[in-house]
């Protein structure tokens, strides 16, 4: 490390995980904010975007998540257990998964962002797909 770095480690600083785990924070609203695990499916694959609303229109805010990477070596096998995850809130920072997909969600790909398009009272969700084309979805 020294004949690599030399003199640099002396000013280097310590970083430590201590969860390895997809997380939600939710704001205390005392300046702080309270840690969360994200349900099973969360922690199947890397997750790149994150895009929460009510989406079924229950008064409480739901989260959909995507993500996948293939960019890694044959050996490693690429990691792409997670279509778009939705999870569904309680309303006081809890949320839950269901393990079967709706069709409409089971979108292939590496997916990199999810924006929330509001068009007068219509919403749609636009899903951008690395080296793929757009996905739009209506709720």
């Amino acid at each position: 490390m020294e004949e690599i770095f030399g003199n640099n480690l002396a000013s280097a600083g310590l970083l430590e995980a201590k969860t390895m785990e997809s997380m939600i924070l939710i704001n205390d609203q005392h300046g702080g904010f309270i840690p969360s695990a994200l349900p099973m499916p969360f922690q199947w694959a890397p997750i790149f975007s994150f895009s929460v609303d009510d989406f079924d229109h229950d008064g409480k805010n739901d989260i959909l998540a995507g993500g996948n990477f293939y960019g890694v070596l044959p050996y490693e096998g690429r990691y792409d257990a997670l279509p778009p995850t939705f999870a569904k809130g309680d309303g006081k920072g809890h949320f839950s998964c269901s393990i079967t997909y709706p069709p409409v969600l089971l979108i292939p790909g590496e997916i990199r962002d999810i924006k929330l398009l509001q068009i007068g009272k219509q919403k749609s969700l636009v899903i951008a797909r690395n080296n793929d084309s757009l996905v739009f979805l209506r709720y």
